[in-house]
């Protein structure tokens, strides 16, 4: 049985070393991974380098005061996160999307009249799909709500919006939906980001429902009386548009996006948000760990179910062999009790037996102490036997010769 269990042990302590070397290896195995799907990515049919031949620029109009999105410097050159996203698909794709900036409103007539060939920083609206091939998602964010510090107006949630005024910006289809669904709001239209804040800061509206990068703003202006309030419980998914007619400039934009490592991402997010970067998850390679974790994780708890079994049997048998070996000390124990009385009462059955000293005329026996007992109290110390005290007839008549006869007659009726 100890070499069963030990076996079952030895097993067990194997697996879970091979398991932990498994997983030692698991990232170097998903970087290898990556770096192949990185090089798959980057690839463009035959028909998407062709297209960038024949359009070698692609203009994306954008709000120009979306900061920090987007940065116009006064010589002209464009900066922001959208800017260095765009940069670094260039550069794993080998195109060359280029930024437009301009009022966002204006931009999307220009796009919808295909005057430029996209959007950047849009959502991917169905109002918008008989215009627009709309990419994979290169940032997600949590909307929040600005109101004044000290929350006069006791916003706490996206149900005290109702009956509020609220500021948002010209064009922008989420915002006039988010108008819409809440009961009783009004909208406040505005041109820029700053004049949002402006609204809100000189009370021409109540709330402004944003995202968090509005503080960017804020603090470039100088605007220091606003403050998030709540937080809505929708995450906004950021996309480009491109015109209907372009899928390859989609499909294109698209591999340079995937092609583009987290780490890169992240520090591009980190520099202008300043605050964690939460992209999209990639279900792709979480589907690379997962699978081989899972079918590790399978044939780990199978050899561990197995040993549960084995030793669970080993365990139903030790504790029945425990059982009979208390069984068996207890009968061993009652049969030495038994021993023991019973030569106990061979020694008594044997002194009984012997030759036993006894008097003559009174009858007494003597013991082997010496002393003169009784016949009754002798016996009833070695045996069971119980004595009770009565007189035979012959005594009787010797004894009390006057009363004999009747009592004998008495005897004789009640028997």
């Amino acid at each position: 049985m100890k070499q069963i269990h030990g076996y079952g042990v030895r097993n067990s302590k194997s697996i879970i070393c091979l398991f932990f070397a498994f997983l030692l290896c698991v990232p170097a195995f998903v970087r290898n991974l990556d770096a192949a799907d990185e090089a798959v990515k980057a690839r463009l049919t035959a028909k998407e380098q062709a297209f960038l031949v024949k359009h070698p620029t692609i203009l994306l109009g954008i709000d120009q005061d979306w900061e920090p999105f987007v940065i116009v410097r006064k010589d002209g050159s464009i900066k922001g996160f959208d800017a260095e996203i765009l940069a670094l698909v260039n550069q794993y794709a080998g195109s060359n999307f280029k930024l437009v900036p301009g009022r966002f409103a204006d931009m999307v007539k220009k796009a919808q009249n295909r005057e430029i060939d996209g959007l950047s920083s849009t959502f991917p609206h169905k109002e918008r799909e008989p215009f627009f091939n709309f990419s994979d998602t290169y940032l997600t964010m949590q909307r929040v709500v600005f109101s004044l510090k000290g929350n006069p107006y006791h916003i706490h949630s996206r149900a005290d919006l109702s009956g509020k005024r609220l500021a948002i910006q010209e064009g922008n289809l989420f915002d006039e939906k988010l108008v819409r669904s809440v009961p009783n709001a009004v909208a406040v239209r505005e041109n820029s980001p700053k004049d949002l804040l402006l609204a809100v800061a000189y009370g021409r509206a109540e709330a402004l429902p944003a995202y968090p990068t509005l503080t960017y703003v804020a603090n470039k202006y100088g605007i220091s009386s606003l403050q998030v309030v709540c937080a809505l419980k929708d995450r906004i998914a950021f996309v480009f548009s491109i015109r209907k007619d372009w899928p390859e400039a989609v499909s294109v934009l698209n591999k340079g996006l995937q092609a583009i490592p987290e780490d890169e991402k992240a520090a591009v997010h980190a520099k202008w948000f300043g605050v964690p970067f939460s992209p999209t998850p990639d279900y792709t390679l979480l589907l690379k760990i997962i699978v081989p974790l899972t079918l590790l994780l399978v044939i780990l708890a199978f050899f561990i179910r197995h040993l549960q079994k084995v030793n669970d049997r080993l365990n139903e048998a030790r504790a029945a062999l425990e059982s009979d070996v208390a069984k068996r000390k207890e009968v061993e124990k009652e049969r030495e009790q038994l021993i023991s009385e019973l030569r106990e009462a061979l020694r008594e059955i044997k002194e009984l037996r012997g030759i036993l000293p006894i008097c003559s005329h009174c009858k007494k026996i003597r013991d082997d102490a010496g002393y003169w007992r009784q016949v009754e109290n002798y016996i009833q110390d070695r045996t069971d036997a119980q004595f009770t005290h009565s007189i035979c007839p012959d005594c009787l008549k010797k004894y009390y010769p006057d009363i004999a006869d009747d009592v004998l007659d008495e005897i004789k009726k009640t028997e």
